[in-house]
């Protein structure tokens, strides 16, 4: 029955229906008589199971996006588009935005419901839509508004200014480049880097486009730690392309899809951009003699500019948690597809065979006169309920190679009800021989995917390609692609039986980098996710997964680039069992350019912000804490506006050991734990279909006692296993208090976690006497011991009476176990300091006498009053520099920020200063 779904998703057309006001859930589909609707879920949604007599009438009720939706001509669309009306009109909003509008499914109800609330509003204002079609042209501000990629962000925004290009010269209507987000990273894919966002804001620059943000909260931690800087450069772009800043020969080089640049002040204080090739190599198999490869810079001979980011390894194949995904051994089960006049042969293969007793031989020949499109394809289907990863995520398998050149291509996909996905994942058939590969889906191969021709497209900012991540437990194809098979030639390759492996995280020791013999040898050890940025002369800098900086080091002397080839090898040590891999980056830089229209718009360049400085006391010690900004000659000396954030000082176990910690839960007394008429912490426990319950349906969970060196009385043993299909199973604990406790004056709260390295994650929950609660989440990728710290400056829940402690287990992939040891759980108070702040601008002092505690802001706009500031942004104390800061002369001028007193303490000082002409 098309359009009769099994399951209820975010993107299935649903499976209810509705029999008087009972709404009938379905799992199942009789096509046969007797026809019947099966595995029925009665009194869905909360509804009353009711008799209902033969013959009555059983609606199918659409929904998309967990909502149903009204006909377009009933009196509920008339109700719905009150109501929406109301809100905007009442509140004197000034642009709407008919997101999901697609879930009406037919151009007559898209149409017909978004003129029906358009035609309420008072006035109409700026109107945006997910989709868009000549009869609401007339009442469409701007087209194109695409959701963020999570892979392949400079290819997804290339088609999307193709597109939006296309929109403005044949709709007639400007272009909508959002929606963009500063992602962090996640279980299914890296964070962004900053090159991303420079890459977004100078093509969007070039077509001078209006662009969005989404997935920004300035409240909490951001999700990338280096957001800020993010924004600082998407600024710059932004204010330049209102100012009309460039010519049209500029941007039309700007504009080249693929090419990425650097905007920066010359010495003069004007903009320019600098070409940048960005060179990238996935490494694998890396041990401490190195692994090489050999990049062509397309520049002048330079210092080494580079990236080196840690990647994630996949557990053995001998893992208890390994699953044969598919061993290609049932005759019949599988699909051949092949482009024109290209042929595919298979053959068992039982001899020299890796994995199995059996493997697959693919020979791939082809009679065109081009390898481009030369594409074979063997593959298999999986209806409803699909195929299983476990807890897989990626997948394993031995290649013979055969030295072609060709393209292997596994590929894996996801079924329409849970938001299609294509994953992508390449092995070039660059070698011969046997030889192990892992490919991971957080590391799809998106960007790669329009270097070639394939039988399915990703343009339109697919979401299937670029966003949609693989569901583990609905996989609905395997597919293996051979591709650029030599022209008038054949590939002639033999695979294993693919495994599905779970991630691990990996620690890269040892690591070097040499450039042309020249070794640079790093002094940190990367964990998976972690990545190094070597800029040059610029200096070092070591960023965790969340691009939160943790160090930087200046070294004497550099490896340099030569023009044309390059041989580069990496070096590490990585941990036992697994396969050490990294990707690296190398951006050897071109010849700066650019030039200034006639008449730039200077009013939208009057405020120049710098990207943030971060000042720790191994900076202050090495005296890095200084550096240079520019100030544009011909232009009025601007004025200098700063903010000095203190984002820690101390270490946490300091405060954690401090004699003025509290204890919240020693974790010793399992019965404090069951849950009870009065320990009813279940009702806090739900998901979007269950509540009040401990644990998801399919996940059991225990408590026991465990010896901990950190308390005499023990720690909490919180075990838990999901034997669901999918990987969202979840489990809960808790304790209330016998009396309310009283948490104020607590600045964060800490206790230590023993983790299994499961990658799943630990969520911690304080809730008041009023149900106000606050989350504080681990992810647990660890082993051992570890120390968590939360702030608690800043939340919402009232400190002075907490009723509850939590502890929930989330993401538990399925046959997960899930074991932590929990232990003395305290809020601490310990508030340190540094005293006196001084900013020595142009070589003069300014002391601020202020003690700076963690998360508070001393901020000065006007170059002599000075603000202390709490977390929420309320003044503390104020008062004025006895003499103002200079205005700056044209050029560069230096800044240096220092601390009278630090109190021998460590700590991290975040500076942000602001050009004001």
């Amino acid at each position: 029955m098309p359009g009769h779904e099994l399951v209820w998703t975010y993107s299935s057309n649903g499976n209810a229906i509705r029999i008087g006001e009972e709404i009938i859930r379905y799992s199942a589909i009789s096509h046969e008589e007797p026809y019947a609707f099966k595995q029925c879920e009665r009194g869905a949604f909360g509804t009353a199971v009711a008799a209902h007599e033969a013959g009555a009438t059983a609606d199918y009720l659409q929904q998309r996006y967990i909502a149903f939706y009204p006909e377009p001509d009933s009196t509920l669309a008339d109700e719905l588009a009150d109501a929406v009306a109301n809100v905007y009109n009442t509140c004197g909003l000034d642009m709407l935005y008919f997101d999901g509008s697609e879930g009406m499914r037919s151009r007559y109800g898209i149409d017909t419901m978004r003129w029906k609330i358009f035609q309420r509003l008072q006035p109409g204002g700026v109107s945006e839509a997910s989709c868009h079609g000549h009869n609401n042209w007339w009442f469409h501000s701007r087209l194109g508004a695409w959701d963020h990629p999570v892979w392949a962000m400079k290819q997804f925004h290339d088609d999307h200014i193709r597109i939006a290009s296309r929109y403005r010269k044949t709709d007639l209507v400007e272009p909508q480049l959002g929606w963009w987000a500063p992602r962090g990273p996640t279980n299914i894919a890296r964070g962004h880097f900053v090159d991303e966002m420079e890459y977004f804001g100078a093509k969007n620059l070039a077509m001078d486009g209006p662009m969005s943000i989404q997935g920004v909260n300035v409240s909490r931690r951001p999700p990338n730690g280096r957001q800020e800087d993010m924004f600082t450069i998407l600024g710059w772009y932004e204010r330049l392309r209102l100012a009309r800043y460039f010519d049209a020969a500029t941007l039309e080089r700007v504009a080249e899809p693929g090419q990425d640049f650097r905007l920066r002040q010359d010495s003069d204080g004007q903009w320019r951009f600098t070409p940048v090739a960005m060179l990238k190599r996935r490494l694998t198999g890396l041990n401490p003699q190195g692994v090489a490869w050999t990049a062509h810079n397309p520049h002048a001979a330079q210092p080494l500019r580079a990236r080196i980011e840690a990647l994630y390894s996949l557990a053995p194949v001998d893992d208890k948690r390994a699953v044969m995904l598919i061993d290609f051994s049932e005759d019949g089960a599988y699909s051949q597809t092949c482009a024109s006049d290209v042929r595919l042969a298979l053959t068992p293969v039982t001899e020299d065979t890796r994995g199995a007793a059996r493997n697959l031989r693919l020979r791939a020949t082809s009679k065109r006169n081009s390898s481009r499109g030369a594409w074979a394809m063997l593959g298999r289907s999986y209806d409803h309920p699909y195929h299983k990863m476990g807890t897989g995520q990626g997948v394993g398998l031995w290649v013979k190679g055969d030295g072609s050149g060709a393209l292997l291509n596994v590929q894996l996909r996801s079924p329409a009800v849970y938001s299609r996905a294509i994953a992508d994942h390449y092995v070039d058939l660059d070698f011969t021989g046997w030889r192990y590969v892992e490919l991971l889906l957080r590391e799809r191969d998106a960007e790669r995917l329009t270097d070639y021709e394939w039988p399915y497209r990703a343009t339109g900012g697919s979401h299937a390609v670029y966003r949609n991540a693989i569901r583990a437990d609905a996989v609905s194809e395997i597919n293996v692609f051979i591709n650029e098979i030599p022209a008038g030639g054949a590939v002639d390759v033999v695979i294993s039986p693919i495994f599905s492996l779970p991630a691990q995280k990996n620690v890269l020791s040892e690591l070097s980098l040499a450039l042309n013999g020249q070794k640079l040898t790093l002094p940190w050890a990367l964990t998976s996710g972690d990545y190094v940025e070597i800029e040059g002369p610029d200096g070092i800098a070591y960023y965790n997964e969340r691009g939160e900086l943790q160090d930087r080091v200046k070294s004497e002397t550099l490896p340099a680039f030569t023009a044309g080839d390059n041989t580069i090898t990496l070096s590490a040590k990585g941990m036992d069992g697994l396969n050490t891999r990294a990707e690296l980056t190398v951006c050897p830089l071109g010849e700066p350019f650019g030039k200034m229209a006639e008449k730039p718009d200077w009013s939208a360049l009057d405020r120049e912000y710098e990207t943030t400085r971060l000042i720790t006391a191994k900076a202050l010690a090495n005296n890095d804490n200084s550096w240079t900004i520019i100030s544009r000659a011909g232009a009025t000396r601007p004025r200098l506006e700063i903010e000095i954030e203190a984002q820690t000082i101390g270490v946490a176990s300091d405060a954690h050991n401090a004699p003025d910690a509290r204890i919240v839960d020693d974790c010793a007394t399992l019965d404090e734990y069951r849950a009870s008429e009065r320990n009813d912490y279940a009702k806090f426990a739900y998901d979007s279909e269950n509540q009040g319950i401990t644990a998801k349906p399919g996940v059991t969970f225990t408590t026991a006692a465990a010896t901990s060196p950190y308390s005499k009385d023990g720690a909490l043993r919180f075990t838990a296993t999901s034997a669901r299909k999918d990987n969202g199973g979840w489990a809960a604990i808790g304790r209330r208090f016998a009396q309310p406790m009283d948490l104020s004056g607590a600045t964060a709260l800490s206790f230590w976690l023993h983790g299994d390295g499961g990658n799943y994650s630990f969520k911690v929950q304080l809730r008041d006497v009023k149900g106000v609660w606050h989350d504080m989440v681990t992810r647990v990728y660890f082993t051992g011991w570890q120390l968590c710290s939360f702030p608690l400056n800043d939340v919402k829940l009232d400190l002075s009476q907490i009723e509850y402690i939590l502890y929930f287990y989330n993401s538990l992939a399925s046959g997960q176990t899930a074991t932590c040891l929990i232990d003395d759980v305290k809020v601490v108070t310990a508030l340190y300091s540094l005293d006196t702040p001084v900013l020595t601008v142009g070589g003069q002092d300014y002391a601020f006498p202020v003690r700076l505690a963690a998360e508070q802001r001393l901020r000065c706009r006007d170059g002599q009053h000075w603000q202390l500031l709490d977390t929420r942004g309320q003044e503390i104390a104020s008062g004025d520099l006895p003499t103002p800061l200079p205005t700056l002369p044209p050029g560069p001028s230096t800044l240096r920020l220092a601390v009278k007193d630090t109190g021998d303490r460590d700590f991290k000082l975040l500076l942000r200063a602001v050009k004001v002409y």
